[in-house]
């Protein structure tokens, strides 16, 4: 019930940024990350019922949700860059969150030479399935192990570093291209606060998308959302330079 409310009041917030006449970088990552909330009040319903069809559809559509959303922070990172930058950067970022959204796509086939993903990575799990878990649900996915070998092996698979596309496409090339307040603003309120409350890597990533709308509509509806935007970054010299 707290999910559809919480989805109710995103479509409210959603409808008043697009009727105040906000950028669409603002208000399609309201919308987006309204349905995870929907999505997520409906999970409640089938979960723990892993045989059941809705329940699987539901844990499915969720991972699609999670694949896309560094393109949609794209969006919201897009839109604290200096306005005549925007059109240079703008593909670039959505390039990249495309790419990244297909690229987990293809973690979810069950490919026999990638082999399974490794136990205690985000998601992973030998079902398909959402389930309750300590105080949210947890989505439970047999991802393959596509991607995940070679940094567990560098950085040691005791740190958890796992799905690092989407990472580094959500945070690292946000930060890159100068729109790092809100970079560190979503980082510190999202994925570093789930954390803090569960140790569960199948829940965690349900939290995170919990927080997520909360941390969109406290940027666009609050006064953080003259304090996020950037004025001067280095890489925006290069690329101003290039335009003369």
């Amino acid at each position: 019930m707290a999910s559809y409310t919480i989805a109710a009041v995103g479509v409210a917030a959603t409808i008043k940024s697009v009727t105040r006449g906000d950028s669409a970088l603002l208000w399609s990552p309201l919308l987006y990350f309204t349905t995870i909330e929907a999505l997520q009040g409906y999970s409640y319903s089938v979960e723990g019922q892993c045989a059941l069809p809705q329940n699987q559809v539901a844990t499915l559509l969720a991972y699609i949700h999670i694949a896309f959303q560094p393109l949609f922070a794209g969006f919201l990172a897009l839109y604290f860059i200096p306005r005549e930058l925007r059109r240079r950067i703008a593909p670039v970022f959505f390039t990249f969150g495309a790419l990244t959204g297909a690229y987990l796509l293809i973690q979810i086939f069950p490919f026999e030479w990638a082999g399974p993903c490794r136990p205690g990575r985000l998601l992973c799990s030998d079902k398909l399935c959402v389930m309750r878990e300590s105080w949210h649900i947890g989505w439970h996915i047999p991802l393959n192990d596509i991607g995940e070998r070679v940094p567990a092996a560098i950085i040691g698979s005791q740190y958890q570093l796992n799905f690092p596309v989407y990472f580094a496409v959500m945070f690292g090339l946000p930060a890159l291209l100068g729109s790092w307040k809100i970079v560190l603003y979503q980082f510190l309120i999202g994925p570093t606060l789930a954390w803090l409350t569960t140790d569960s890597p199948t829940e965690m990533p349900a939290i995170w998308c919990l927080f997520s709308l909360g941390i969109v509509m406290i940027v666009v509806f609050t006064p953080l959302r003259e304090v996020m935007k950037v004025r001067h970054w280095p890489l925006w010299i290069i690329l101003r330079k290039s335009t003369r």
